[in-house]
């Protein structure tokens, strides 16, 4: 990731004619070790929700899954022998980490998701504490920036401060990859920046985000909470499974939140 310091685990790819070999073990054991030695704080890999390979396979290499992110994958994307990619709708992924280092993190927790986020870096072993709420005047501008990805139709912003014009410019900022006809939008919010950040998911929440999970060091070393709002109808809702315990109690939790931001007022 260019402003930090996290890698992204690819697409691994076998000759056919190799399988059954282990050779994507050993791959994904060379890899790991290259990332750790160029001085990488975690890597992280987005597992296809209908491919449970990939999840165990991560699972294996001690990762950490954090967040379920729908429609992320493109709905023309198969895989052999699997009638779920066969339903043309946008698929899931799991993202997991695996961390090199673990450096104690001081949070402002958003009250609505607290436990869920508390139970994430339980999960992953990473230390936390929350921070005290100082009251401060919130400035009257605020800067915010988005950006579009054409080949995954995917639009992505990042909010890294609260002031009293936020609500008037992320709308724009939403109306403006409406425009574009994402399939996917997905809102990082910082963990670590924002005092006020109940009122940053207040109305990020009205405007219908809800939950995805937590990415760790993805924006200058710094830890983000992720929402995510469908805007199309091509995003499959049945084309994905699970295989750790963990995996089902979290997409229980994103469905559920779902619900609840659609009648947020």
């Amino acid at each position: 990731v260019p402003d930090s310091t996290v890698g992204e685990v690819g697409i691994v790819v076998v000759d056919p004619f190799f399988k059954g070999r282990g050779i994507m073990n050993q791959m994904m054991d060379l890899l790991l070790k290259k990332a750790e030695s160029i001085g990488l704080d975690a890597v992280f890999g987005e597992a296809i929700m209908y491919h449970t390979f990939s999840q165990k396979s991560n699972l294996s290499h001690g990762f950490s899954e954090s967040a379920f992110m729908l429609g992320k994958m493109s709905e023309e994307l198969t895989i052999e022998s699997n009638e779920l990619t066969k339903s043309y709708k946008r698929g899931s992924v799991l993202v997991g980490y695996k961390f090199f280092h673990k450096r104690k993190k001081k949070l402002y927790l958003p009250e609505v998701y607290q436990k869920q986020i508390e139970k994430t870096y339980k999960e992953a072993g990473v230390p936390f504490e929350e921070k005290k709420r100082k009251k401060t005047k919130s400035p009257a501008h605020v800067f915010l920036n988005y950006a579009f990805d054409p080949p995954s139709n995917i639009g992505k912003i990042r909010v890294d401060a609260y002031g009293k014009d936020f609500n008037q410019k992320f709308l724009h900022l939403v109306s403006q990859l409406r425009s574009k006809h994402c399939d996917m939008i997905y809102v990082d919010v910082s963990l670590e920046r924002i005092p006020k950040i109940d009122k940053v998911i207040k109305i990020i929440n009205k405007r219908g985000f809800f939950y995805s999970g937590v990415m760790f060091y993805i924006h200058d070393q710094g830890d983000y909470l992720r929402l995510q709002l469908k805007h199309s109808d091509k995003i499959g809702t049945k084309n994905y499974v699970c295989h750790s315990e963990f995996c089902k109690s979290l997409i229980s939790y994103v469905k559920e939140d779902e619900k609840r931001c659609r009648e947020v007022k």
